[in-house]
């Protein structure tokens, strides 16, 4: 009776790490193209906390959760240019997933630390419509782009716009890929430019990443001038709001990018620590679900089957 007993409690510590482990494995490039992006931009309203400090409470506690949901691709932070704010965004492969991502944030700061510290400013839930790397970049994105500089344009349709009905979110997109994106891929020191039209929403949101600060705000530079001298978006779009400043974190599903296997100096940036202790065993633990990052699930699961194992033979 024992035996068959403990050879049931085999079978189910087998299963549990064969599905412990799917979660966490790796893609060979980082292909966004026609996923799905979720943002958040944060107002910090606690004195008490500074842009650095939501960032990296995220970074431990959040992080190694969200990074190993299924569909995965990217989670990321930046500072805003505003240290009032702080901005997050997740890449995910289907709808469903990125809206997981999203609730999870949300929830993540009601039940934590976070709580009564920030506020949504603004959120959005988005079809990625394109997304463009410089001219002579690899096809095959595996970098992290932690320490490089991001710009974010959130901009949304004019009332005229809409009422008129010749412009869509998705044909600005549309214009701003086939228009603008040319004439910046050869930009020195440009490394990523995606533009997402915001689901349910009159919304469209593009963000751009390059290795300096100045060059991010070159590209915001032009980007506007492109909207102000185009004959039909200069009246087409209205600003709501943009950020600039430096990547705080930047997880990707390649290998080697993800919370427990990548060191602080690659994926955490400054202030982590959750990167260094997952990758030694040391597990970043949520306080109210009592869960870790998933490799740290693995391995925990994995020497209880070897313990169950060596008892039964």
């Amino acid at each position: 009776m024992r035996g068959s007993s403990l050879l049931l409690l085999l079978i189910v510590l087998i299963a549990t790490i064969s599905t412990s482990t799917s979660t966490t494995l790796a893609c060979d490039c980082k292909a966004v193209s026609d996923s799905f992006l979720v943002t958040r931009l944060w107002n910090i309203i606690d004195p008490e906390w500074t842009d650095q400090m939501v960032i990296d409470e995220f970074d431990n506690g959040f992080a190694p959760e969200v990074t190993v949901l299924p569909g995965f691709q990217e989670y990321a932070s930046a500072k805003t240019g505003d240290a009032t704010t702080v901005f997050f965004m997740n890449i995910f492969e289907t709808s469903e997933d990125a809206k997981a991502a999203q609730e999870g944030a949300k929830t993540f700061v009601q039940k934590g630390a976070l709580n009564g510290a920030i506020t949504p400013n603004q959120f959005t839930e988005t079809v990625l419509n394109f997304w463009v790397q410089h001219a002579d970049a690899d096809e095959c994105n595996t970098g992290s782009f932690v320490d490089q500089f991001m710009g974010t344009q959130l901009w949304t349709l004019t009332e005229d716009a809409v009422l008129e009905g010749n412009w869509t979110i998705e044909s600005v997109a549309d214009e701003l890929e086939m228009g603008f994106a040319p004439t910046i891929v050869n930009m020195d020191g440009f490394l990523e430019y995606g533009g997402a039209s915001v689901t349910n929403t009159d919304f469209v949101f593009f963000y751009h990443v390059f290795e300096t600060l100045e060059g991010v705000q070159q590209f915001r530079a032009d980007a506007e001038a492109f909207v102000t001298d185009h004959p039909e978006l200069n009246t087409v779009l209205d600003k709501i709001v943009f950020t600039e400043g430096v990547v705080g974190f930047d997880y990707t599903c390649v290998s080697g990018n993800l919370p427990a296997e990548a060191d602080g100096a690659d994926a955490g940036g400054d202030g982590d620590s959750s990167s260094s202790s997952s990758s030694s065993g040391g597990g970043e633990t949520d306080g109210d679900t009592g869960e870790s990052g998933g490799m740290t699930k693995t391995t925990s699961l994995t020497t209880v089957f070897w313990m169950v194992l060596s008892f039964f033979f």
